[in-house]
Order: C-alpha cells, then structure tokens, then sequence
C-alpha cells in the first residue's frame, strides 16, 4: 500500500471515530451525579445539594454560614409541580398533595427542627438558568420515581 493510500484510510478511519464518539457523546442519559453538578454550578454557593439514597438535601448559606438545611425525600415531591416563582424569584419544589409535610427543615443557628411541605431556591433570573434548573429538579425528581426514566435532554 502506497502513502497515498494510507493517508486516505487514516483520514476515513479518524472520520469514523469522530463520528463514533459524537454520536456515543450526544446519546448518553443525563446522570445523577451530571444533574447534581449543573445546579450546584448554577447556584453558585448560595446553595448546596446533594442526593444520597433518595433524599435531597439542600443547604442554604449566607455569608458562609449554614442558616437552614432541607431535605426532602424525592418520592414525596410532585415532579410536574416543580415551578419558578416569578414573584418571589425562588425555584419551588413542594411535596405532593396526600404528602402534607415532606420535608425536614433544620434551622441551626434557631436550633429548630420542623416539616415542612415546600422549600424554595431564591436566585436572580436571567432568563436562562431558572428554567434550566426547574428542568434539573424535575429530572432529578423523576430518576428516583421512575425506575425507568431517562432522558439525554440537556437542562439549557
């Protein structure tokens, strides 16, 4: 085989991998662990959460300090009510209708325990992130309700 030749099967042979790593790239479900990174970067450190064994837990920090903890167990969250408050600028997230009080709140510098059924993220809107994580939060909520639930649909 002549080196003409072989630049021609190298080319068609990287074109191929390029193809194949775009395409396996794009068509991968949008994990967990991706979904818990997109809203931790969205909220900038104003906010924390984490998922551990179907529980959400949020923390909300002013000045450094920790002044509440949520956590909400996810199968007790309506996914299809998970809203952006325009008025109040806050993402909300609330528990079903039968599930009155779905959610623990620790408010540690009150030293208070307490139920709750709605917690809510305030953020500044932009137009683009408070939709992105109303999408992120519902998607999180539906991969722990749905055992068969996927999605490859980015949140922006």
């Amino acid at each position: 085989m002549n080196v003409r030749n072989m630049n021609k099967l190298l080319i068609l042979f990287s074109l191929f991998l390029s193809l194949v790593f775009t395409h396996n790239a794009s068509g991968q479900d949008v994990s967990m662990e991706k979904t818990i990174e997109y809203i931790n970067g969205k909220l900038s450190g104003k906010y924390t959460i984490d998922v551990k064994k179907g529980y959400l837990t949020i923390e909300c920090f002013e000045n450094g300090k920790l002044i509440r903890r949520d956590v909400v167990e996810l199968m007790a969250v309506n996914a299809e009510d998970i809203v952006f408050g325009i008025k109040e600028k806050q993402v909300i997230i609330k528990c079903r209708f039968d599930q009155a009080e779905c959610i623990d709140r620790v408010l540690p510098e009150a030293g208070k325990k307490t139920q709750v059924s709605r917690t809510a993220i305030a953020l500044e809107p932009d137009g683009k992130s408070e939709a992105g994580l109303v999408k992120a939060f519902t998607h999180m909520a539906k991969l722990i309700q749905y055992r068969k639930y996927s999605s490859q649909e980015w949140f922006e």
